[in-house]
């Protein structure tokens, strides 16, 4: 990943940390806002440091981290308790409890006739998934520079495997497995510990660790904030409004080869079952006077495929909505918004519903505006 393209801190082969904020604002309180929007697509990028400081700045994205992902495992041990697994052991015994594994007790039962080493299956905390999760709150709790944080991970890693000692490594393909549904209340904590384990260079060896810089690609979570503002702004509207699921739409096609080009909207809403009428793009983009050129070519596009009234292009930052009349397209759209998302004061719950509320007047009165002009929103 671009460095451009990054929010957080990154380590430096010296060692040393360099931190990227957001620049679409001065709220020192941006890392609560994107650690609500991690789940499983969001891609971290984890690299090792050693920090000279443990007093941390208010923006400290892996502190942030850190804490998110002890709530998380804190509410699911709440729910469920430590997850417990069927797992296979192999042991030596001095007493016959399992599976014989007969060639390898051959070779031995000459020095030691009665070492026996078996094979069972046990009923246990300590399998790969749990395992895994205590492995990253002890990269967290290393990594935070709040002593209360740390201390709240490592005994949260103590519950997730009571009387076991801490994992010094975990399966290196567990982070490509999807939890099972069993264990549902898990979900959460395991989008960030799944990102993380997949940096396998960072976790495979944890004497070498100091500590752990969290950085995240922004754009992705800016469409996860857009499709849960379109998702509040439906549950609003009492069945005026569906959300679409995200999919390829033709744009252009070559009739003797049958290839072309397709567009996937960020965000669809439809006003009944399969009909589109409001597309959306999410950019993460500066402030600028105008929309830059690309984005509105790409948007407009994209809205002119699907034949939607209107074309929304979203923004990270705090922008005013405004409203552009568009030419040219006879079957639609007719309108291009563009409206900042406030990416970086966001909070989960009360932060969609504002955000819809939003969206949802200026949808309201631009169907107004359709209403007295030919052509309409839809059936």
């Amino acid at each position: 990943m671009a460095l451009g393209n990054l929010l957080g801190s990154t380590g430096l082969p010296s060692g040393r940390a360099l931190r990227v904020d957001p620049p679409h604002t001065t709220n020192e309180r941006w890392p609560d806002a994107i650690v609500q929007l991690l789940n499983a697509n969001t891609r971290i990028a984890v690299s090792s440091s050693r920090r000279s400081s443990h007093s941390p700045p208010r923006s400290d994205l892996t502190t942030a981290v850190a804490a998110e992902y002890a709530n998380r495992l804190q509410s699911a041990l709440a729910a469920s308790g430590p997850i417990e697994a069927y797992q296979r052991e192999r042991l030596t015994l001095r007493r016959l409890r399992g599976h014989l594994r007969v060639s390898d007790w051959v070779r031995t039962s000459v020095l030691h006739p009665n070492h026996f080493p078996i094979e069972r299956d046990s009923f246990t905390t300590s399998n790969d998934f749990s395992r895994a999760l205590a492995k990253v709150a002890d990269l967290l709790a290393v990594s935070s520079r709040q002593a209360s944080i740390a201390m709240r991970l490592r005994g949260i890693e103590r519950q997730l495997l009571p009387g076991a000692p801490s994992p010094t490594n975990v399966n290196p393909f567990i982070a490509n497995k999807p939890l099972p549904p069993q264990w549902r209340h898990y979900q959460p904590a395991w989008d960030i510990a799944a990102a993380i384990l997949k940096n396998r260079s960072v976790v495979g060896d944890p004497g070498t660790i100091h500590g752990l810089e969290v950085a995240v690609e922004p754009w992705p979570l800016l469409e996860t904030l857009l499709e849960r503002t379109l998702t509040a702004l439906a549950h609003r509207s009492d069945g005026l409004y569906q959300v679409a699921e995200k999919t390829t739409h033709s744009l252009i096609t070559d009739n003797r080869t049958n290839v072309g080009q397709s567009v996937i909207p960020d965000g669809l809403l439809m006003r009944s079952p399969g009909v589109p009428t409001i597309s959306f793009e999410a950019k993460y983009t500066s402030d600028s006077a105008k929309p830059d050129r690309d984005h509105t070519f790409q948007t407009l596009a994209t809205a002119g495929s699907l034949r939607t009234a209107i074309a929304v292009l979203v923004y990270p930052g705090d922008q005013e909505p405004c409203v552009y009349d568009v030419s040219g397209f006879s079957a639609g759209p007719r309108f291009l918004v563009t409206i900042g998302l406030s990416l970086f004061t966001y909070e989960r719950g009360v932060g969609d519903d504002t955000r819809a509320q939003r969206l949802e007047a200026v949808l309201a009165d631009l169907y107004l505006r359709l209403m007295r002009t030919p052509g309409d929103l839809g059936p």
